[in-house]
């Protein structure tokens, strides 16, 4: 009965703070275009990352009591309550109205075959996930691991997480493990099913986000539809959920961030509301994984880019988008500085990283290793989104900008990446990139979909 009562507390509290973070987040689309329900779910995930950061912060200052953590998680949706009552709640907005084509034979026919194969694909995770209920190695060792150390060991116990040898991972951020823990504090029990719930949530709001957000921007619901089963299409993605790995949830949060940017540029009135959202999801990114700080600040750069050539200056939205992507970035900061783990990447002396910097050959040989894996590793969806580009075509009418955004901020990861293989202290550079390289491509996946498919052309019955 007690275990009923704190799954109904922990139910309660995530959906209260998902359902008003609704009002706020979805301001953009006018009532009649909404799906309280589909807009609920889909935010679970910011509800969760919110949670995660509470239970962090009381874990410091209250030795994880759940009296707090309770009166922590119910104060802020009062917050956001009146956040949304006075700030947004009276905001008007500009659209595009959606155009109906659902009585296309094509659309009918593609609309069936993703369902299908979307229920399919959840069938799929729920059976390889109770089959393998601890994840692969890296969700065994890095995340879900932490999480045990913060719900068994709380109080001043937890830090011996850090403590441990650097192969462990212990100076990954806190998303996964906190909220993970949160879920084993309300029910009071260590169960598996709260991480495959976890990753099972964030797999289907992704595609959900994707789905609802184009729907919104594209007249055409055939193309929604095609992105979503190419995504759904994906094996690597649904295995990367699978596992329990943390890229997935990194790749909501980019989404997000990229929907926002694409609204901005139709909702002028709320365009600076919109790019502190933009920079608030992106921030989100480095409470998630390390590389989430890369992200925010490649996307940062490629605005100011823009920006720059158009108006010469640092126009008032990007300080709007600093300062959301600055508060989120907050809790993985104080992490990352005030609990610091054992790490191998900054045991490296100034001197020994200018060296390895400054090393021509290993740049070389990491720019070969990067072609090599591009080359040789099965890229048949980079395959067929070219083919699906070739065959729709390109609508020469669309607005490109978010296309051209993200091309940017494509390169300027890519290039923050390859600084920080030339740092690592490893001889095997190939192994690593081959390692890496799937995990980054699905990290960006939703939001190239998302963005190329904003600029094709309407596919006619």
């Amino acid at each position: 009965m007690f275990l009923l009562l704190n799954l109904i507390l922990f139910i309660f509290l995530t959906f209260s703070l998902a359902f008003i973070l609704n009002k706020i987040v979805f301001s953009y689309i006018p009532i009649f275009q909404q799906n309280f329900i589909l807009n609920t779910f889909i935010l679970i995930p910011l509800s969760l990352y919110f949670s995660s950061v509470l239970y962090f912060f009381n874990l410091i200052l209250f030795e994880n009591s759940t009296v707090s953590l309770i009166f922590l998680e119910i104060s802020l949706i009062l917050i956001f309550f009146y956040i949304f009552s006075y700030k947004f709640k009276n905001k008007k907005v500009i659209y595009q109205k959606i155009i109906s084509n659902k009585n296309d034979n094509l659309n009918k026919i593609l609309n069936l075959f993703f369902y299908f194969l979307f229920v399919f694909v959840i069938l799929i995770f729920l059976i390889k996930s109770f089959r393998s209920p601890y994840g692969e190695i890296d969700a065994a060792l890095v995340w879900n691991r932490a999480a045990r150390f913060l719900f068994r060991d709380s109080g001043e116990y937890w830090l011996n997480n850090f403590l441990l040898e650097s192969n462990f991972h212990a100076g990954h951020p806190f998303y996964l493990g906190a909220t993970i823990a949160r879920i084993w504090t309300y029910l009071n029990i260590e169960t598996k099913l709260a991480p495959i719930s976890f990753h099972l949530i964030h797999y289907i709001s992704t595609i959900l986000l994707l789905f609802y957000s184009l729907k919104f921007f594209l007249r055409k619901n055939i193309n929604v539809v095609i992105s979503c089963i190419f995504l759904c299409s994906s094996v690597l993605f649904l295995q990367l959920s699978v596992n329990q790995y943390a890229d997935i949830p990194i790749s909501y949060f980019i989404l997000f961030s990229f929907i926002f940017l694409a609204a901005s540029q139709i909702n002028k009135i709320i365009e600076l509301e919109l790019f502190f959202l933009a920079g608030f999801f992106i921030g989100i990114a480095s409470w998630v994984k390390n590389e989430g700080l890369i992200y925010a600040l490649s996307l940062l750069l490629s605005l100011i880019f823009f920006d720059y050539l158009k108006n010469k200056k640092i126009s008032k939205k990007i300080l709007f988008f600093i300062i959301g992507s600055f508060i989120t970035t907050i809790p993985a900061l104080i992490k990352k500085f005030f609990y610091s783990a054992p790490n191998h990447y900054f045991s490296l002396s100034l001197k020994e990283k200018i060296y390895l910097i400054t090393d021509f050959d290993r740049l070389i040989t990491i720019i070969k290793s990067i072609i090599s894996v591009f080359v040789v590793n099965g890229n048949y969806l980079i395959i067929f989104l070219v083919a699906i580009t070739y065959i729709i075509g390109i609508n020469k009418k669309a607005d490109f900008k978010i296309f051209k955004i993200f091309l940017v901020y494509f390169l300027f990861s890519i290039s923050f990446f390859i600084i920080i293989f030339l740092q690592m202290p490893y001889d095997d550079i190939y192994g690593i990139i081959k390692a890496t390289y799937g995990r980054w491509q699905m990290q960006l996946l939703p939001t190239c979909l998302f963005s190329v498919f904003l600029i094709l052309k309407e596919v006619k019955n």
